[in-house]
């Protein structure tokens, strides 16, 4: 919110706007980063947790433990590919 309202500042005052642009667009991408985190280790908990329990109950079924580790694998993809 703060940044926003720099940004709403240095546009009145015309001066200052790219900079603060750029600090928008840097801290919405470490938002995203963070979400994505948390997605991931949730997907890989699951797979933990299907491990555990040697494949059996309705949180490990063969559908739901490959689902998890494939959207594991992309956000992985992600966040190395943006690293880059």
């Amino acid at each position: 919110m703060c940044l926003n309202a720099s940004i709403e500042i240095a546009i009145s005052r015309g001066i200052g706007y790219q900079e603060e642009e750029t600090r928008m667009k840097k801290l919405r991408e470490k938002k995203l980063m963070k979400t994505l985190s948390t997605v991931q280790d949730l997907a890989d908990g699951l797979m933990a947790l299907a491990d555990i329990r040697n494949g059996k109950g309705s949180l490990s079924g063969p559908l739901l433990v490959s689902s998890a580790g494939l959207l594991s694998a992309i956000i992985s993809t992600h966040k190395n590919w943006v690293s880059c």
